[in-house]
């Protein structure tokens, strides 16, 4: 197998892969993965033909993959490894020290292999939730961005503004701003996708209540729509948050870090975290 930079050509394969494991990715997702920077998304092809992909996110010292994915007709024969081991290259080729995954349970022997242990159970919740129209809630405006940014920043640990922006072009009428007296204290981003409207991220710096206030808010967007999100076992008061909104568990994956885990740290001011392809 020859494995190469994924280009824009090959996202209607990626997403034939992608819409086959039952996943929600946008084209614009695939977009925004090859023209980052650096840009890390990759191809395997045997004899001309495209069989399998895999992406990566470099945030300096540490970094996520997702998307592992080898066509059904070419699986069991390790092309799912080399393609990892290939994109672990590269992210240590780039500075990277410690890496992440959102692992599905029939991988987990893989992972393991190459050096990843388990950290938590990461969650897929869904619900549809009443909206509600909070006064401390309002809409996301350009002058927010560098407040929003660094609130991310805290809480992420890197800078993630580059797919936030693209989140805010996108969809703006589904990204939401907490304040109070004129403080920003929290934001909500949200993309449709499909029948359902995917929560990712929210970030708030004061606790549950405030972090809910937002939810309902994108909920008024799309009043009776299902919404969905993703967030780490580990938080959990957001966990008995969003289960008392009348979200629901539906399906959970394995967070995994290879490297130092002691340097890296979850917050729990994500109360809904974004892909597990960007962490």
């Amino acid at each position: 197998m020859q494995i190469r930079k994924m280009v824009l050509e090959d996202i209607e394969f990626a997403l034939s892969l992608t819409t086959g494991e039952g996943w929600s990715d946008l084209h614009s997702d695939f977009v925004a993965l090859i023209s980052h920077t650096p840009p890390a998304a990759f191809v395997g092809e045997k004899a001309g033909t495209s069989i399998g992909m895999v992406s990566t996110v470099s945030y300096g010292d540490f970094g996520y993959f997702g998307s592992l994915i080898v066509s059904k007709e070419y699986r069991n024969r390790g092309l799912g490894r080399a393609l990892l081991e290939h994109a672990i290259a590269y992210l240590r080729s780039e500075g990277v020290k410690v890496m992440m995954l959102d692992g599905v349970s029939s991988a987990l022997s893989l992972y393991k292999r190459l050096g990843f242990k388990t950290v938590c159970h990461s969650l897929r919740m869904e619900g549809i939730i009443a909206g509600y129209s909070s006064g401390r809630v309002r809409s996301m405006q350009v002058n927010d961005l560098k407040k929003i940014f660094n609130i991310d920043l805290h809480n992420f640990g890197a800078d993630h503004s580059y797919f936030l922006k693209r989140i805010i072009k996108q969809f703006p009428e589904l990204c939401k701003v907490l304040e109070d007296e004129r403080e920003i204290k929290g934001f909500v981003m949200g993309s449709r996708r499909g029948n359902f409207t995917r929560i990712a991220p929210c970030v708030v710096k004061d606790g549950a209540v405030e972090a809910a206030l937002l939810i309902k808010a994108v909920s008024t967007q799309s009043p009776k729509a299902l919404l969905r999100l993703g967030v780490l076992e580990s938080n959990i008061e957001a966990v008995i948050m969003l289960k008392r909104l009348g979200f629901t568990v539906v399906s959970a994956s394995y967070r995994m870090v290879q490297g130092n885990p002691n340097e890296i740290s979850f917050s729990n001011g994500m109360y809904a975290i974004g892909s597990p392809a960007k962490g």
